[in-house]
């Protein structure tokens, strides 16, 4: 929905991006995962939002595009859009979401989650806990130094079931940097942790304040920032061994005005 004035100032950023306008979805494969049924109950929520989730989300979308699902998505199959949830908030929810997570996770999905304890709105917490790993390490165990040991992570902090696997990372939900840290290495290197399961598509590297998400046919990038900007995009040749569209080469050099879009067609 858009008023007609406000297109009609808009004429010439139309007319420069309406190659963009297709209408495609993005292709994105990690969510996080937002308990209504927990929000409800808080309310105490600054904003009407859920203040860890959203802080987390909003720092890792520097490097990572998400989704966001509740319990009812949940109840209606969308877990199987996509191959990592991030659950940080929601001390709450109802056992049909958990039963059905569990159902993803051993059909290869992975959790991702922290020290968080969570019970059905019965306040049965054993569905919960019987998907965590049964070792609960500190967090100085496994990220000595401030440098992640993956290697610890892998044997203490997992825990596989089916096909897919649970990843417990010994840390508050409110640790927004620890966690942001974990979310970004698994996502793009997953496969390294736990051996058969996929990594997604590394298209953004760099901490830099460009956005950039992966459409159908192209990949696009947003410089939200006052200066132009020629930006390195370094893509790694096997995320894309398999894929039935592909850039035509794994180096470029972007250039992204500023406030402005520029995409790699994928063919």
């Amino acid at each position: 929905f858009e008023y007609p004035g406000n297109l009609d100032r808009a004429r010439s950023l139309i007319r420069g991006y309406k190659e963009h306008m297709t209408g495609a979805k993005p292709v994105v494969d990690l969510a996080f995962f937002q308990s209504v049924l927990s929000h409800r109950l808080d309310g105490s929520h600054a904003g009407g939002f859920p203040g860890l989730t959203l802080r987390l989300a909003e720092q890792v979308r520097d490097r990572v595009d998400y989704d966001v699902v509740d319990e009812q998505l949940v109840h209606d199959g969308a877990l199987a859009a996509y191959r990592l949830l991030v659950y940080v908030q929601g001390e709450v929810t109802d056992v049909e979401a958990l039963t059905k997570l569990r159902e993803w996770i051993a059909a290869g999905g992975t959790l991702l989650t922290c020290s968080l304890g969570t019970q059905t709105v019965d306040g049965d917490a054993a569905p919960w806990n019987s998907l965590m790993p049964d070792e609960r390490p500190l967090l100085a165990e496994v990220r000595p130094g401030g440098t992640w040991d993956w290697t610890a992570i892998a044997k203490r902090c997992c825990k596989r079931i089916g096909k897919g696997v649970v990843i417990r990372i010994p840390a508050a939900g409110d640790e927004t940097a620890v966690m942001a840290a974990a979310v970004e290495h698994i996502d793009y290197h997953l496969s390294e942790l736990v051996p058969g399961l996929a990594d997604a598509a590394l298209i953004d590297a760099d901490a830099d304040g460009v956005l950039a998400t992966r459409l159908p046919d192209r990949l696009l990038y947003f410089n939200p920032g006052d200066q132009e900007l020629v930006k390195k995009i370094a893509l790694r040749a096997g995320d894309w061994a398999t894929a039935t569209k592909k850039p035509a080469a794994l180096q470029v050099d972007l250039r992204l005005p500023p406030h402005g879009i520029a995409a790699i067609p994928l063919r």
